[in-house]
Formats: structure tokens, sequence, C-alpha cells
């Protein structure tokens, strides 16, 4: 998934996947922004076997790379 913005800050690369981590200082958590999300999206793509990184997109912008195992409905 890519957006259009200014990408990732180093920092941002490195925190990112912390619990409560918000890159954007001045996000409180009145404004809905937990800081959970992206620590969420990891933990379940390893419970799935699958992993996420970040980077930035040469044309600009974040981008959020992951891949995980698909599971078959045990028929095919």
């Amino acid at each position: 998934m890519c957006d259009s913005g200014g990408g990732f800050s180093q920092r941002d690369m490195e925190k990112a996947f912390d619990k409560f981590y918000r890159g954007d200082e001045a996000r409180g958590s009145r404004d809905g922004h937990s800081g959970l999300g992206l620590y969420i999206v990891r933990q379940l793509l390893e419970q799935l076997g699958g992993a996420v990184r970040l980077d930035n997109a040469e044309s600009g912008g974040a981008r959020v790379i992951f891949q995980h195992k698909v599971f078959g409905n045990g028929g095919d």
C-alpha cells in the first residue's frame, strides 16, 4: 500500500511498529490515533507466518509492504 505524502522519516522506519508510537507528535489520542495500527498489523502477520516492512516509494510517499501465507479451505 502506498500514499502520495512525504514518506516515512528515518525515525518512523525504526519506530513505526512500536506499540503506541505516533510519528506525528501533533496528533493526540483525542483525535482517535492510538499508535497501534502498524503494531497490530505486524502481530497479525507474524501469526499468519508473514511479514511486513516499510519503505518510501521512488516516486515519493510511504509504502507498507506485507505478505502472508494463503490458507486453503481444505477442499481444494
